[in-house]
């Protein structure tokens, strides 16, 4: 079969061009003269876009879930606001409920907390929980000795 000078200028033409997209595109010459890494840097260039797929849709369905609930909390505060303002007419309705001693004893000791392993804050906070339940416990059975000791007064 004869050579042309028809199918030289075509395939000069070709080669031109791949050699100019190639001298354009450095990174890609790279990643075809290194397999291995080119198959790397593909694998975790598509991990990184699934995560990032699934962060939006895990973002989408607790924005749902939030707009779908929206109601149902509007009307259970708008109950308990309502319940409050009947059952405690002279209390005021943003007055602060008091404070516990697990979160006083936290709020007047955070360097000390801070400086806790994440293992030895979540026993402390165990361990203050349940203290405060025995506190709790303490205070109904003197209220409980005092209801005693009022009605033996009063049988006397």
């Amino acid at each position: 079969m004869p050579n042309f000078p028809i199918n030289d200028a075509v395939k000069n033409a070709i080669n031109s061009l791949i050699q100019d997209w190639i001298n354009a595109h450095p990174f890609i010459s790279w990643l075809i003269s290194h397999p291995g890494m080119s198959l790397i840097l593909f694998v975790f260039l598509i991990s990184l876009f699934l995560g990032f797929l699934q962060a939006i849709s895990s973002l989408l369905k607790q924005g749902w879930l939030l707009i779908l609930t929206s109601p149902f909390h509007l009307f259970k505060y708008s109950l308990v606001w309502i319940s409050q303002l009947i059952l405690n007419p002279g209390r005021p309705l943003h007055s602060e409920p008091p404070r516990s001693r697990l979160s006083q004893f936290l709020s007047t000791h955070p360097q000390q907390i801070e400086s806790l392993t994440l293992e030895q804050q979540e026993r402390l906070i165990i361990l203050l929980q349940y203290l405060e339940n025995i506190h709790q416990q303490q205070n109904q059975l003197l209220q409980e000795v005092r209801t005693i000791l009022s009605l033996n007064q009063e049988e006397n």
